[in-house]
């Protein structure tokens, strides 16, 4: 029930209000694919049911994150009587504050954790505040959106799922949030609503692909999500709302083609700023620290939040990576492994700080130039203090242990049962002991590795992705322990059975 959520009844009544007397409402959005998926849905519901809206992404390069005053001068010029924030607007108190002097109402509706103190505006939307006694609190930006037009309709619920559940499923899955309870159900109903599909926007973006029969979360979140993305790291992402609200496909088609390009623009300016990151880390040794914190000038706002993923993966420690943004003003983009809270740690520092939000995984900030050394040092007390002299160590968590025998097409089409895998809700993880290993052969100029394992009529084909440098350690006929995923590799209508490697325990040589 959507009214469990605080405030819902106030927003409700505020923009019904508006809709009959025919007020601007503009949707104030975020330029990431939560966001950008989160303003198309209220936006097109909206201009459905006869409201008078329009919606502002803002520009990461020059409007920065979330509602900034400047902005707000131009939509109350432009006529805006009613602001309604997606996946953005649960820290800018301030901002509301002004928002209200100027003569305009606003609602927020958001998912990142909750200052103390809450702005004072129409309503408040977001199941993580603490007097919230909603059931599920890991709801994305889009979520959060898709509750509120719940709430908002009077046509059946099933109309609204058909019509809408897809979007919100693209949105969940790019906003990497756990993937159950709700989620789980919001994602499992989108993926199957892929062929059903209306949406033209969604279909041209699916065609730019080249995705056949797209049915899966890593179709999703490795086709579709990556290209809505761009337009914000290195665009315009009310591009992205064009074409998700479009309904002429030439038109959409067009800004899809264009989000491809961005891509893979995108895809080169990373992988330059990740090379300069493992330079410098390299060469300052900010590998000892407990919390990479990594500065550089001139690198795109845009791309740093993955580049800090990269660090993480390499070296799976918290890591944030810092820029230049404007007038002695540096921003970053941070990533955490295991259970280490990186909002919490944000907070520890927050003297620091000019500004700073997100989640425990993922989070943003801003700072002075000449406090990069106090923050790094001060964020490195803390995480000490959490490890307690302890380190950050990768485990792997086994579900079951396998036979060779058991890896079949048969098996591995009955786990379908328990997808949509991703955070959450992991892929199942095997393992698999004492195996003979046969013709091992390295992958894209050593970055990847491939060799077979015996089962009793077959042999078994095993992946190594990003795990080349267990060519030279391997020999033919060598005992081992895997572990790793069940997969399936279909090549001109042949399905066969494979493994993705998660890693080797014990190796033995003949």
């Amino acid at each position: 029930n959507p009214y469990l959520l605080c405030d819902m009844d106030l927003a409700v009544v505020r923009i019904e209000k508006s809709i009959m007397r025919q007020e601007k409402i503009t949707v104030y959005g975020d330029y990431d694919a939560d966001g950008v998926t989160s303003t198309s849905l209220l936006y097109m519901f909206l201009k459905e049911n006869g409201a008078s809206v329009n919606f502002y992404i803002p520009n990461r390069f020059e409007d920065g994150y979330g509602i900034s005053t400047d902005v707000l001068d131009k939509l109350y010029a432009d006529g805006t009587k009613l602001i309604i924030t997606v996946d953005n607007g649960i820290t800018a108190a301030k901002e509301v504050e002004y928002a209200k002097k100027l003569g305009m109402d606003v609602i927020i509706t958001d998912h990142h954790k909750c200052p103390e103190i809450l702005p004072d505006c129409c309503a408040v939307i977001n199941p993580k505040r603490a007097d919230s006694t909603y059931p599920f609190a890991e709801l994305a930006g889009v979520g959060v959106v898709f509750k509120l037009i719940c709430a908002l309709n009077k046509a059946t619920l099933e109309s609204v799922i058909k019509k809408y559940i897809l979007l919100v499923a693209i949105g969940t899955i790019a906003d990497v949030v756990p993937l159950n309870d709700e989620n789980r159900a919001i994602v499992t109903m989108g993926l199957k609503m892929i062929p059903l599909n209306t949406n033209v926007g969604i279909r041209t973006l699916i065609d730019v692909c080249g995705i056949e029969n797209p049915s899966t979360v890593s179709d999703v979140a490795f086709g579709l999500v990556p290209r809505i993305n761009a337009a914000g790291r290195i665009g315009d992402a009310s591009k992205c709302v064009h074409m998700l609200a479009g309904t002429i496909y030439d038109e959409c088609f067009k800004i899809a083609a264009e989000l491809n390009s961005l891509n893979t623009q995108r895809q080169e300016i990373e992988r330059a700023i990740t090379e300069e990151a493992f330079e410098i880390i390299n060469a300052e040794k900010l590998y000892k620290d407990d919390i990479i914190v990594v500065y550089n000038e001139g690198w795109n706002h845009g791309v740093i939040g993955i580049v800090a993923s990269k660090i993480c993966e390499k070296y799976y420690k918290p890591c944030i990576v810092l820029t230049d943004d404007n007038d002695g003003v540096v921003k970053g983009s941070g990533r955490s492994v295991g259970d280490f809270d990186l909002y919490d740690s944000l907070s520890a520092c927050s003297d620091l700080l000019v500004k700073y939000g997100g989640h425990c995984l993922a989070a943003g900030l801003s700072l002075e130039n000449d406090k990069i050394d106090l923050f790094r040092e001060k964020i490195n007390n803390y995480t000490r203090d959490f490890l307690n002299g302890s380190s950050f160590a990768q485990k792997i968590y086994i579900d079951y242990d396998l036979s060779a025998d058991m890896v079949n097409i048969e098996n591995i089409k009955a786990l379908g049962v328990l997808e949509p895998y991703g955070v959450g809700n992991p892929k199942p993880v095997f393992s698999l002991k004492n195996v003979t290993v046969k013709e091992i052969t390295s992958l894209s100029e050593g970055r990847h590795i491939k060799f077979k394992i015996k089962a009793t009529n077959r042999d078994i084909e095993v992946l190594g992705f990003n795990m080349g440098e267990y060519f030279g350690l391997l020999s033919e006929n060598d005992t081992i322990d895997i572990a790793g995923c069940l997969d399936t590799n279909c090549y001109r209508g042949f399905e066969k059975a494979q493994i993705i490697l998660k890693d080797i325990k014990r190796i033995k040589h003949i």
